[in-house]
C-alpha cells in the first residue's frame, strides 16, 4: 500500500454552505459589508446548490471578506487564486492571502504555506519549514495539517523520521474523520509503521476511510477479500471494491479489473473488456498497465496486430517510473533490436536497472536467462 500525503489529495472544503439559509437576507447583509455573510454568500455561489455555481461571484465575496480582514475569506480567496476559479491563477497572489490568513491565526492558511514550502511553490522548496507550518496548523487541530506533519515523521522531511510520532498525528486527524489520515493509519497498520503490525485493524480504518468512499481504501479492501487477510477470501467481493475504487478513477483498480477480466477472476473472462480496462488506465499514465498494453502489441494477441515499435514506446513510456517488466522488456528489445536498433550497451544499462528493482521471481527467472544469453554481467 502506499501513503498519501495532504497535497495529493483533494482540497479538504473550506467552504461553510449551510443547507437552509435565506439567500436573500444573506445577500443584502453582504452588500452591507457584513464578513460572515460575505463568506457565506462565496460559498453559496462556489457550491452552485439552488443559485447555479459561479465561480467569479464566490470570488469576488471571498476577496471582499478577505479585504476586511477575514480570515476564512482570505483562505478560500487564496484557494480561487491558486487554483484559477474565478479568477486568473496566480500563486504568488495566493500565498499571500494564506499568509494573511495564517498572521491571523487560520490554521488552513499555516497548512497551505506548508505546502507551498514542500513542494517549492514560488518560494523556495525547504522541507524543514514546510514541517514547522504544519505543525503550527496540527497544534490547531487541523486535520490536513495534522496528516501532513505525520508524514514528515514518517519519512523525516524536514525533521527526523519518527515512525511513532507519525502514528500518533495521523490518528488525531483520523479520529476527526479526516479519510486521508483513515487510510494512511490504515496503512501503517498493515506494514507495521510505527505500530505493531495488525491487519484487523489496518481494515477497519480502511472501512473507516471508505465509508467518503475514499478510492485507495476501497481498493485496499479490495485487495483484502482477494488476499483473504483477516477476512474470508472473496474474489466476487473484491471485484466490488475494485469496480467502487475505479469508479472513482482510481487507476490501480482499472488496472486490476483488466487482470480480473483477463485471468477469469471473480468474474467471467472477457478478453475486450480487460484491453478496454488495460488501456484506459494507460491512457491515464498508470506505468503496469503501459507495460500490459506493451505486451499486447509484442505478442500481437487479443485484437492488436504485432508491432514491435509501439509496444517498445509503451514499454519506454513505463520504464520512465521505473516499472519492471518494462524494464526488462526494454534491455530484451535492445538486445535483439526489435522495435530498435540493437544496442547490446544500452540493453545491459536496462538489465541493471532491472536488476535493482526486480522482486518478482518469474521476471527475476527472465532476467537471469538474458544474462546468460547476452554476456549482461559481462
Amino acid at each position: 500500500m502506499r501513503l498519501l500525503s495532504g497535497w495529493s489529495l483533494l482540497w479538504m472544503s473550506i467552504f461553510s454552505y449551510a443547507q437552509t439559509i435565506d439567500i436573500l437576507t444573506v445577500q443584502k447583509q453582504a452588500e452591507l459589508g457584513d464578513v460572515e455573510a460575505q463568506v457565506i454568500l462565496g460559498d453559496v455561489y462556489m457550491e452552485g446548490k439552488d443559485i447555479g455555481q459561479n465561480f467569479e461571484k464566490a470570488c469576488y465575496w471571498y476577496r471582499k471578506a478577505a479585504e476586511q480582514g477575514s480570515s476564512s475569506g482570505a483562505v478560500s480567496y487564496a484557494y480561487m487564486l491558486q487554483n484559477g476559479l474565478g479568477t486568473k491563477k496566480d500563486s504568488a497572489s495566493a500565498f499571500t492571502w494564506y499568509q494573511k490568513a495564517a498572521d491571523l491565526g487560520d490554521p488552513a492558511g499555516m497548512y497551505n504555506i506548508g505546502t507551498y514550502y514542500e513542494l517549492g511553490i514560488v518560494v523556495p522548496k525547504n522541507e524543514e519549514k514546510a514541517m514547522i507550518w504544519y505543525r503550527k496548523a496540527a497544534l490547531l487541530g487541523n486535520p490536513m495539517g495534522q496528516n501532513a506533519l505525520a508524514d514528515c515523521y514518517l519519512y523525516g522531511k524536514g525533521v527526523n523520521k519518527n515512525p511513532q510520532t507519525a502514528v500518533y498525528w495521523y490518528r488525531q486527524a483520523a479520529e476527526q474523520n479526516f479519510e486521508l489520515a483513515q487510510y494512511n493509519l490504515g496503512v501503517c497498520y498493515e506494514e507495521g509503521l510505527g505500530v505493531e503490525k495488525n491487519l484487523k485493524l489496518a481494515l477497519e480504518w480502511y472501512k473507516k476511510a471508505a465509508k467518503n468512499n475514499f478510492a485507495d481504501a476501497l481498493y485496499a479492501i479490495g485487495t483484502f477479500y482477494e488476499q483473504g487477510h483477516v477476512v474470508h477470501k472473496n474474489m466476487d467481493k473484491a471485484m466490488e471494491y475494485y469496480q467502487k475504487a475505479a469508479n472513482y478513477g482510481y487507476l490501480p483498480a482499472i488496472y486490476d479489473l483488466g487482470v480480473c477480466y483477463e485471468q477469469g477472476k471473480g468474474v467471467k473472462q472477457d478478453i475486450t473488456k480487460a484491453v478496454e480496462y488495460y488501456e484506459k488506465a494507460a491512457q491515464q499514465g498508470f506505468p503496469p498497465a503501459l507495460s500490459a498494453v506493451g505486451m499486447l502489441y509484442y505478442e500481437g494477441i487479443y485484437g492488436k496486430t504485432q508491432d514491435y515499435a509501439k509496444a517498445f514506446s509503451y514499454f519506454e513510456q513505463a520504464a520512465a517510473d521505473q516499472e519492471p517488466y518494462a524494464l526488462y522488456m526494454l534491455s530484451f528489445m535492445y538486445a535483439l533490436g526489435q522495435g530498435v536498433e540493437e544496442n547490446i550497451e544500452k540493453a545491459k544499462a536496462f538489465y541493471q536497472k532491472a536488476k535493482s528493482v526486480v522482486e518478482d521471481k518469474e521476471i527475476q527467472e527472465k532476467l537471469y536467462q538474458l544474462a546468460q544469453e547476452f554476456g549482461m554481467e559481462k
